[in-house]
């Protein structure tokens, strides 16, 4: 009788015991699942951390102090498994929540009309990417988070630069005074829709206007000219420049850039010298294959003479190119209340092809050799006040869509990075680009050999054992 109990007591805390372990094992599958809504249970193994939020980002993430929504617009499990690159991207974004107050919804825009139309100023694409902060907004592209290169062996190699973009793009909707920007389209100046949608991304509000109509938004912070085909006539010079002294407050930009196209414009080009930026006649051209694309010498690259932003953009490995670019001269570093600094230089083996030059011109024939200025900042400041700039450029196709689109060339970087003073948005830190390439994960022979004899052996034989235990307890039961 006393065995019979002892036997009943003993299945009785049997039972007790799987119960509390099925228990166990829910509370912490629970625990886990909340654990991993909270916080990024994730294990990278990519040599790089490719998939994980940089310090940087968290850091950047935690200092908002505003709601984010994060809008995706495509299909949440379609999109996670298109491609390497959205997988990246998808995988990139599921972390932003955990670290900010930020929404993230994926939207099947195409399917609902309605949500467009509550974007009618930004220009929507399938698996593109809206940042939108009480309800100013920026969107983006999937190919946005990355930049394309070749190596030596003249592979493509693949950076991610996700967490530059987004960051840029939350700074620039969290702002509620955005910079406005007018592109001018006087004197059949070239329209630049890429440097347009690269200003947009970078927070600012843009517009198109014409100093000769004198509508200028009198609230605009930064003006465009592109590559105007003729001249200014004194009134529009005049106009140009009241409005970068501002009525004595200055703080004002004019981004201008040249082309070798363009015929002689001594008004405009005149007003440039006051400045003390010359914009020369010829062409620039590049001798060294290494500092060219794709070995056209008018498609040269630059380096970048300002320290801060090459400091910025020093882990950065793809070239900056100004195609077919005139030669400017930097006329004085010093002069009144007047200054100027180069931006971006061809190298000193570039040189200068005249627009004269005959039909057997060679680059031993050049009068002219780098370095040579590619971009100049001129500033005025005077008595201490806040400084008018206006940035020259000797090539417009530095802005073309085939470069700042491609994602081959730091322009569209570069560009953002050299803007971003003009904003006032968020501070940015520096990000650095991720390798994300296909990568093959190599292991070690011993390694693999233990891994093998770990999972061919070692674990079906401590299963085997856990087994018998199990059986041989309930037997004694």
């Amino acid at each position: 009788m006393k065995r019979r109990n002892a036997f009943a007591l003993a299945r009785r805390l049997h039972v007790l015991q799987v119960l509390l372990a099925i228990l166990l094992v829910i509370a912490i599958n629970v625990a886990v699942a909340a654990l991993a809504r909270r916080y990024p249970l994730r294990l990278d193994l990519t040599a790089n951390a490719r998939y994980e939020l940089s310090e940087e980002s968290r850091s950047f993430l935690s200092s908002l102090d505003k709601k984010i929504h994060i809008y995706v617009l495509a299909d949440e499990e379609e999109y996670a498994r298109a491609s390497t690159y959205t997988t990246y991207a998808a995988t990139l974004l599921a972390q932003y929540p955990l670290y900010a107050d930020i929404e993230l919804t994926y939207v099947d825009f195409a399917a609902d009309p309605t949500f467009a139309a509550r974007y009618p100023e930004i220009q929507l694409a399938q698996n593109g990417i809206v940042v939108e902060c009480e309800g100013r907004a920026v969107a983006l592209e999937t190919s946005d988070l990355f930049e394309y290169s070749y190596s030596a062996a003249n592979e493509i190699q693949v950076s991610a630069v996700g967490e530059a973009q987004l960051a840029a793009a939350i700074a620039g909707v969290l702002n509620p005074v955005r910079a406005h920007a007018t592109v001018l389209v006087d004197n059949d100046a070239q329209p630049v829709e890429a440097f347009t949608e690269l200003l947009r991304a970078n927070g600012f509000a843009v517009s198109e206007g014409s100093l000769a109509l004198g509508n200028v938004d009198a609230a605009c912070d930064m003006l465009i000219l592109v590559a105007p085909m003729s001249d200014f006539t004194q009134e529009q010079v005049s106009a140009l420049e009241a409005w970068l002294v501002n009525g004595g407050e200055y703080g004002r930009t004019l981004f201008y850039a040249a082309d070798v196209s363009q015929p002689e414009l001594p008004n405009l080009e005149n007003f440039l010298r006051e400045w003390g930026v010359s914009v020369d006649d010829g062409a620039v051209f590049e001798t060294s294959a290494e500092r060219t694309s794709q070995n056209q010498p008018f498609f040269a690259t630059v380096e970048i003479d300002d320290e801060a932003l090459a400091g910025e953009l020093a882990q950065e490995s793809m070239p900056i190119v100004a195609p077919m670019a005139r030669p400017l001269t930097v006329r004085f570093a010093f002069q009144e209340s007047y200054s100027t600094q180069t931006i971006l230089s061809f190298s000193e083996t570039s040189g200068v092809r005249p627009s004269d030059a005959s039909q057997d011109f060679s680059a031993a024939d050049a009068q002219r050799r780098g370095p040579i200025p590619a971009l100049v900042c001129a500033s005025l400041a005077p008595d201490g006040a806040k400084a008018s700039r206006i940035y020259v450029s000797g090539s417009a196709s530095l802005l073309d869509s085939t470069i700042l689109e491609g994602n081959a060339f730091l322009n569209r970087r570069f560009l953002s990075t050299l803007l971003s003073p003009t904003t006032q948005g968020a501070s940015l830190p520096n990000f650095v680009s991720k390798q994300i390439s296909d990568e093959r994960v190599y292991i070690p022979s011993a390694t693999a050999n233990t891994l093998g004899i770990a999972l061919a052996i070692v674990l079906p034989l401590a299963l085997i054992a856990a087994g018998l235990t199990f059986f041989l307890r309930r037997r004694r039961l």
